[in-house]
């Protein structure tokens, strides 16, 4: 409760967890999903992770493992 994405700075206070899981961002902006988590580590990882929303989740992973198909552009 009460936090944001930090790319796109969306609400994350109501989550669809069937569909749309947030995810976490850590320190060197690797993407962890929630599947990929262990639930004795998530308070651990919310210490030390920022949060993410799903959109952003998508683009960044996108971004990650396939940088040559991704164009990045500037804000308007």
């Amino acid at each position: 409760m009460g936090k944001a994405c930090v790319l796109c700075g969306r609400d994350l206070s109501r989550i669809d967890w069937t569909s749309h899981r947030p995810a976490l961002m850590d320190p060197e902006r690797k993407i962890v999903q929630w599947g990929e988590m262990a639930a004795v580590d998530v308070p651990g990882l919310l210490a030390t992770h920022l949060p993410v929303c799903w959109d952003c989740q998508i683009i960044e992973s996108l971004v990650q493992q396939h940088p040559e198909r991704v164009t990045v552009r500037p804000p308007h």
